[in-house]
């Protein structure tokens, strides 16, 4: 899935439109060169729903229709971010990106191209076990799914992964890879969930940095090693003093890094 041009989400008048642009797999940028825009926002003063010239309006949980390649895409909208007032530009992400997409997904080795990150991707997600003892051992793929040739040619690359075990189809838009964690990085797992970033294994932390590509020196890079540098930068930042035994980012939460029902299309 490549970056969609332009196309007319609505028409506001003979000669001011809504325009859509379909990023990736999870997120639609729009546009308008409408005179006036409103928005409301929720209790936590996230954006709730945007309206157009008191004409065209959407809202968290509306589902939007994007042509690309000849088909119709759906996406459920669940988030909306504000990105400038020139075009009136706005960005639409029907999920938000795992931790586990960051720090977990390489487990699998490779890189980002190799599981088209920046087209058919949408995130990764760890299984909760009913035992919570027990090591986490699958990692959960989920993209957003196409009948292009394109996606033929990534599902069967996935397939052959040495990791790989089996798909689903949660929802009609989607389709979901199930890859088992391998043994030796089922332990980074269980540090990962508990922030410790530094604790990850040396062949983890080579494997994240190899994965997307991170500079060498980079804040992923200080992150994962806890350096120095890093934390008098967020003291100074935040005007804080940071406890040596507290790792240089934030925590995953549990809850956001595992699939429900909830994420359904």
């Amino acid at each position: 899935m490549k970056e969609n041009d332009l196309e007319i989400l609505f028409k506001l008048t003979s000669n001011k439109f809504v325009y859509a642009q379909a990023v990736n797999a999870r997120t639609i940028r729009i546009q308008s060169n409408a005179s006036y825009v409103d928005k409301q926002f929720d209790k936590n003063g996230n954006i709730s729903s945007v309206c157009f010239e008191d004409k065209y309006t959407i809202s968290l949980n509306d589902v939007v229709k994007i042509k690309i390649d000849s088909s119709y895409i759906y996406y459920k909208i669940r988030e909306i971010r504000h990105m400038s007032d020139v075009e009136n530009m706005y960005i639409l992400n029907t999920h938000k990106r795992t931790l586990s997409s960051y720090f977990i997904l390489p487990v699998l080795g490779k890189n980002k191209e190799y599981f088209y990150w920046n087209s058919y991707f949408v995130n990764a997600y760890l299984y909760k076990t009913k035992c919570k003892k027990e090591k986490l051992k699958h990692l959960y793929l989920l993209y957003r799914f196409s009948s292009n040739k394109a996606f033929v040619k990534l599902e069967s690359l996935i397939k052959k992964h040495p990791m790989y075990l089996f798909s689903s189809n949660p929802d009609k838009n989607h389709i979901m890879f199930v890859f088992r964690i391998p043994d030796n990085f089922q332990n980074d797992c269980i540090e990962f969930l508990k922030g410790k970033y530094s604790n990850l294994s040396s062949a983890l932390k080579r494997n994240i940095l190899v994965f997307h590509d991170f500079k060498k020196g980079g804040k992923m890079q200080q992150v994962l090693n806890k350096e120095k540098i890093l934390k008098l930068q967020l003291e100074k930042e935040y005007n804080i003093n940071i406890p040596d035994n507290i790792d240089l980012f934030d925590r995953a939460s549990w809850k956001k890094e595992i699939y429900t029902d909830k994420l359904k299309d």
